[in-house]
């Protein structure tokens, strides 16, 4: 069951939070580990015990208290505006799809420089110019 533990650590340069993470890191059954380095707080999610994490960040760091055990916030559910926009965005990625495959089937003729030439083929519904 997956659990959410928030501990304290000193996370204040650089190389503390880079010490505290890789030994927190090393524990298996870990998801998600999360750094705050305003409030000086690590929270980790997975499976993973809170004490098994308490006696990594300790090893690693001068001090570490938990500050919260429970279970995993709740993913939030997206906006029907954000919704909206995605699919707009993905109608747009469709379309652009779309005219490359239209693009790429265009062939290439070989004719002398002084006047440009129009090739379409069965696949490509506009027309390619080709100077």
């Amino acid at each position: 069951m997956a659990k959410r533990t928030e501990i304290k650590v000193d996370t204040s340069t650089p190389k503390a939070k880079r010490k505290v993470i890789t030994a927190i890191a090393d524990l298996q059954g870990i998801d998600k580990i999360e750094v705050n380095s305003e409030k000086s707080t690590v929270a980790v999610t997975g499976s993973v015990d809170p004490v098994d994490v308490v006696t990594r960040a300790r090893k690693a760091a001068k001090w570490a208290d938990i500050v919260s055990v429970g279970p995993p916030p709740k993913p939030e559910e997206k906006k029907e505006e954000e919704k909206k926009k995605e699919e707009e965005k993905k109608k747009e990625e469709a379309k652009k799809e779309e005219q490359k495959k239209l693009l790429s089937n265009c062939m290439y003729v070989p004719v002398s420089y002084q006047r440009p030439v129009v090739v379409a083929d069965e696949y490509c519904q506009t027309g390619c110019s080709v100077m």
